[in-house]
């Protein structure tokens, strides 16, 4: 009784928290309001909220899916919470084996190091100009131009850009799937508000071994079954991004597993309570 009285206040936190953040328009402030509420709980509440809004997203609900991509952000959290505390939620979440709780908070390094790819890499770019100019150069309406600052290395420069209202969906995606590449700038497309909730761009995010692994397993939770099974299968991608995939593909499939049970359970009552009321009616009307 208790336990179900515990899932049941979890269950309603989660719901609160999801349509507090839904009306918190700037992701910034969502990011923050999240991090501090989950503060102010115990430990095992913090792990279980957690835990409720990457199995919902991974389930497909939008409300989940719209607070891990736009709220939970591993880094915030890792600052409000601090090393000793932090410590403490990792614990809990590996007691309650909440894999995907615990690699939130893990800092792995990529498979792919971009260093000595900076010449290469910058051939592309501006890198005659001065800082300045080539965060004027982001924000300029000339396409060609924008197709070259999407080669800087300065995450200033690329902030700048990604705040551009000529850049496109797809403008992104090739950055964020562009290799070599280095993790300032594809830490700012994670980052960016408007970005970030991009299915494709996450996807992106996600199969580039030049993204810090953490942050690719933080969206691994916001993918479609057939984006997972594509991540899965990736060899070039860190093998904690693969296993992190493979666990949401598992969670995924016994759920539409248990769906399809029920579908094929309500129906097979269905048909019984058709059977049983054809043959209650045949006999009445013998008797008749």
């Amino acid at each position: 009784m208790e336990t179900e009285r515990n899932e049941r206040d979890a269950a309603e936190l989660v719901e609160r928290l999801a349509r507090t953040i839904e009306q918190i328009v700037d992701a910034t402030i969502r990011k923050h309001f999240l991090a501090r509420r989950l503060s102010e709980m115990d430990d095992e509440t913090v792990i279980e909220v957690l835990h409720r809004f990457q199995m919902g997203a991974i389930r497909g609900d939008a409300a989940c899916q719209a607070v891990i991509t736009s709220a939970v952000d591993a880094q915030r959290l890792r600052e409000e919470f601090g090393k000793k505390r932090l410590h403490g939620l990792v614990a809990e979440a590996k007691k309650k084996e909440y894999a995907h709780v615990i690699n939130l908070f893990r800092v792995i390094r990529p498979v792919k190091d971009p260093a000595g790819d900076e010449n290469a890499f910058q051939q592309y770019g501006l890198s005659g100009m001065t800082l300045g100019e080539r965060k004027s150069a982001a924000r300029s309406l000339n396409r060609d131009l924008l197709n070259r600052v999407g080669y800087d290395l300065d995450n200033s420069v690329i902030h700048q850009l990604l705040l551009n209202p000529r850049l496109t969906e797809q403008d992104v995606v090739i950055i964020a799937a562009r290799r070599p590449n280095f993790p300032e700038v594809l830490c700012e497309i994670y980052n960016s508000p408007k970005w970030r909730t991009r299915p494709q761009v996450r996807l992106a995010l996600i199969r580039n071994p030049y993204t810090p692994p953490h942050l690719a397993i933080a969206l691994v939770p916001t993918l479609l079954k057939q984006d997972l099974r594509e991540v899965m299968l990736d060899r070039s991608i860190h093998a904690d991004v693969r296993a992190a995939a493979e666990s949401a593909w598992e969670t995924k499939s016994g759920e539409w597993k248990r769906q399809i049970e029920e579908m094929e359970s309500v129906t097979a009552a269905e048909v019984a309570e058709v059977v049983r009321a054809e043959l209650k009616s045949g006999d009445e009307e013998r008797q008749s």
